[in-house]
């Protein structure tokens, strides 16, 4: 999660500037729950986890910044799911679950 704000400014940027200017899209972040993958010993870090109140206040940054489908993949839970959607709750959102 740590690296999704500054991949959403610069698709911001793109779709604002140049070619993509009259493009009309939307911006999807679904990233991990930022785990350390170990490749030595096939395993993850333990403790490495982006923890899910941390991982809800990236997810306001990145709808700050434009994205508008917000959700987890690998190795996060309904839990942050959950936490993403209440730290929202003030926010437009719309609920596709």
């Amino acid at each position: 999660p740590v690296y999704v704000e500054a991949a959403v400014g610069i698709i911001k940027e793109v779709f604002q500037s140049g070619s993509g200017k009259n493009v009309n899209y939307e911006t999807i972040v679904y990233p991990n729950s930022g785990e350390t993958w170990i490749s030595d010993s096939h395993r993850w870090l333990e403790n490495s986890k982006t923890p899910d109140e941390s991982f809800a206040e990236y997810a306001n940054n990145w709808h700050h910044l434009g994205a508008r489908i917000i959700g987890g993949c690998c190795r996060t839970s309904p839990d942050t799911i959950k936490k993403i959607r209440e730290n929202m709750s003030s926010q437009r959102v719309y609920d596709i679950s």
